[in-house]
């Protein structure tokens, strides 16, 4: 019975002869190994715990997708989760992925101070984490950014550019740590080109397309005296063009538009958006290097790195032929 067993797993001393009959015998018989038992012997389970946001927002479906195709060519399968920038939901999450044994965990942060505990427990079990897209404060572990400063300055920089000087920032909560580096890009841009920073014209919008559409709608109703918009993400951009498209008439003429992340459907409309394009294929990809650097018994033991992805302005007709009001 031990040959067998030992056949069945490919160990080592087994006569090939031998082997080839076991192996042989268990594909006619049907068998199917046992494999969460084979990895806990190993103390491994072979497996990625991932957490994001959602998995509908903005880039992560992208990025989620290289990911997958990175650990899976290594022999690893995925656990993907969602916090909904919930803290309390992420901390459950964590928890969740822990106790399943995770050999690893990408983590998309819900909160810039909040989401401490949750990677110390990560930590505190010894199981590698990488954070992606957002970081936690205090906190020094593997991680993969863009440059969103960098991204929201040029973006603000090519409305000015254009001529516009009354800029509106439909931002996300202070929170999270890319809609903070994109507001202070907002800022630093104004600041540098010696335009006068209205508060008012910094305007919670939250990350979601419903989000930006309501709080551009508000804006209209004011009929504030701006004549361009820099968007915290894409989808804020898609609700806020939705929103000029149906309160035309209220709209200052002409109004410029610019998101930020780069996803399909801003290429789609009538008038397609400008946008800063992210890498979310590179974020993927160097995010499951970092980490699978991190697994095994020749684990990379080094200080934690710190890789900042840059990111790429496009600009298209929302931003020089305007959005039609």
């Amino acid at each position: 019975m031990m040959t067998v067993s030992r056949a069945l797993r490919g160990a080592y001393g087994v006569n090939p002869k031998t082997r080839e009959r076991v192996l042989r015998t268990a594909k006619e018989m049907g068998y199917i190994p046992n494999q969460v038992a084979s990895n806990l012997a190993q103390n491994k389970t072979n497996t990625i715990g991932v957490i994001v946001p959602d998995i509908g927002l903005s880039f992560f479906p992208n990025v989620f997708h290289q990911l997958e195709s990175e650990f899976s060519a290594q022999g690893y399968n995925l656990f993907i989760c969602c916090s909904y920038d919930q803290p309390e939901k992420e901390r459950k999450e964590v928890m969740a992925l822990i106790s399943r044994r995770v050999d690893g965990i990408v983590l998309a942060p819900a909160s810039w101070k909040e989401s401490y505990g949750a990677a110390r427990l990560i930590l505190d079990q010894d199981c590698p984490l990488v954070l992606i897209d957002r970081r936690i404060k205090g906190l020094d572990v593997d991680t993969v950014i863009v440059d969103d400063y960098g991204g929201a300055v040029s973006a603000v920089n090519h409305l000015i550019e254009q001529g516009f000087r009354r800029i509106v920032h439909l931002s996300g909560g202070q929170n999270i740590w890319t809609s903070r580096e994109r507001l202070r890009g907002y800022r630093a841009a104004l600041r540098d080109a010696k335009i006068n920073i209205k508060e008012a014209w910094i305007i919670l919008a939250g990350l979601t397309v419903e989000s930006g559409e309501e709080a551009m709608t508000r804006l209209l109703e004011q009929n504030a005296n701006f004549d361009a918009i820099f968007c915290v993400n894409d989808p804020v951009a898609l609700g806020a063009y939705r929103a000029l498209q149906r309160h035309g008439g209220k709209a200052p003429k002409p109004i410029a538009l610019i998101g930020f992340a780069g996803i399909q459907e801003t290429e789609m409309l009538e008038t397609p958006l400008s946008t800063v394009q992210q890498d979310d294929a590179r974020i993927g990809r160097e995010a499951a290097q970092l980490l699978l650097n991190r697994i095994g018994p020749n684990a990379n033991e080094s200080k934690p790195v710190c890789l900042k992805i840059p990111t790429q302005l496009i600009i298209r007709a929302s931003t020089t032929a305007l959005i039609k009001s």
